[in-house]
């Protein structure tokens, strides 16, 4: 059974997502990932294939890592926030 937190959490996060399907930005990068697949499956060579599959991996890494630095930041700049606001590191 799961606790009322996780239940909050995941409803956070399905609101969100059905919210975002609903803007033009999604619509947009959604027709634009129909296209590239279409482009990959049936407009280039196998040696054309791979390569673009090599540089779309090498820039998909490259964006995670970006993500994990905006989140570790993240984290930092919340428990600095929480400390100045008293509501860390009290002693209980």
């Amino acid at each position: 059974m799961k606790d009322l937190w996780t239940e909050f959490v995941e409803g956070c996060v399905e609101h969100h997502d059905r919210t975002y399907r609903e803007t033009e930005a999604f619509r947009y990068r959604h027709e634009v990932e129909l296209q590239m697949d279409d482009l990959l499956h049936n407009s280039l060579t196998r040696s054309q294939k791979v390569m673009v599959d090599e540089v779309l991996f090498a820039q998909s890494s490259a964006q995670g890592d970006d993500c994990e630095r905006l989140y570790q930041q993240g984290m930092k700049d919340a428990v600095w926030l929480l400390k100045k606001l008293g509501l860390l590191g009290l002693e209980v």
